[in-house]
């Protein structure tokens, strides 16, 4: 199963670069395929009025749907391994 995520940001630089950063690793570590697409909603207001964005940081992730938005400072990127099933994504060992 593969991960569309794209994480909005007030600015490209310092706490939002180690967030996309932490959601990186994450998945890595995981083992699950994922893009990850991080837009700046200062440089790129249409993009986020396109998916609805009203505050940073948000997180989104389109693929598997159901589609999941996570607004917070400290986004937990575990959440989004819960697919349409409630199942959630283990790494094999």
């Amino acid at each position: 199963m593969s991960f569309s995520l794209i994480l909005f940001v007030g600015n490209s630089e310092g706490q939002n670069l180690e967030l996309g950063k932490k959601i990186e690793n994450f998945f890595e570590d995981e083992g699950v395929e994922f893009k990850l697409e991080i837009v700046d909603v200062i440089n790129n207001p249409d993009r986020a009025q396109d998916f609805k964005v009203i505050a940073t940081p948000t997180l989104i992730r389109q693929l598997p749907e159901p589609v999941m938005h996570l607004v917070a400072k400290m986004i937990d990127p575990r959440a989004l391994l819960v697919t349409q099933n409630s199942k959630t994504l283990k790494k094999d060992n």
